[in-house]
């Protein structure tokens, strides 16, 4: 696993590291950056806005569940597609926007809504919420939008999964259930490389926060984790959330690394 402290891009006389920003500041420098064309790096959080078409999509599950989830699809398919699962704070409008920017990129994305509709109010309800879910379902959901964008006739086929905090264990059990070509985690919860499956079959990334119980410790050696099909593991000096804009542990610099890392992950994974 490679341990890194991504270097902090500086705009004019300030740091890109916005943690210490208003939402409203951080949404006014991204327009802002926009508006002269600046692509500096490049999050989501930092790429050009031009909005995709969302479509608000409806499916049963296998197991007889009602599952809605926002669709962005293309100008120009068929493509390769991503299955983004949400954290405690829901299907927020910083994971619709890693949905849009995927569709700029040439995926198609699908944010399954976990909490059915529910807003969160705050971080501890949404940790009550997420605690709650009732397992066998969310994993019922989480497999049958994997099928559904498989088979989905904009799509190639090929369909890899992007997940944040606790979201990331259920997509990561979905996406080895389903043999999906490729799953990238954002600071998982899981404290110990134990709660991972022993035998991954399908090539994973992983972007940790700076916890000292991150999810995968540094030890044993990395190539311990390469070996179970854990391929690419990074950590940042950053909290968790860091890839979030609207949280105030949100970090640029090592929002834009980790992003750079995924895209070019999936487009080894999915685009050959």
């Amino acid at each position: 696993m490679e341990v890194e402290r991504p270097l902090k891009l500086k705009i004019g006389n300030c740091h890109s590291h916005t943690s210490g920003f208003s939402l409203s500041r951080r949404r006014a420098l991204r327009l802002a950056l926009a508006a002269v064309g600046g692509f500096i790096v490049a999050g989501p959080a930092f790429s050009h806005p031009r909005s995709r078409k969302f479509q608000h999509v409806q499916i049963t599950t296998d197991g007889g569940h009602r599952s809605r989830a926002v669709f962005s699809d293309l100008d120009n398919p068929p493509a390769p597609a991503v299955m983004l699962v949400h954290d405690h704070w829901g299907a927020s409008a910083s994971v619709r926007w890693v949905a849009s920017e995927l569709g700029r990129q040439g995926f198609l994305a699908v944010v399954p809504d976990l909490f059915d509709g529910r807003v969160v109010e705050n971080e501890s309800q949404g940790r009550r919420w997420l605690a709650d879910l009732d397992a066998n379902r969310s994993l019922d959901v989480l497999t049958s939008w994997t099928r559904w964008l498989k088979a989905h006739f904009y799509s190639t086929g090929r369909v890899a999964t992007l997940a944040w905090g606790g979201g990331c264990d259920w997509s990561l059990q979905a996406s080895i259930r389903e043999n999906v070509a490729a799953a990238v985690v954002y600071y998982p919860e899981q404290k110990s490389a134990r709660d991972f499956p022993a035998d991954a079959s399908v090539p994973i990334m992983g972007h940790l926060d700076e916890r000292t119980d991150a999810a995968i410790p540094t030890t044993p050696a990395p190539a311990t984790y390469a070996a179970k099909g854990y391929e690419h593991w990074y950590q940042y000096s950053a909290k968790a959330g860091f890839a979030d804009f609207i949280r105030p542990s949100f970090d640029a610099s090592a929002d834009a690394l980790a992003w750079k890392r995924t895209l070019a992950f999936l487009n080894q994974r999915l685009k050959r």
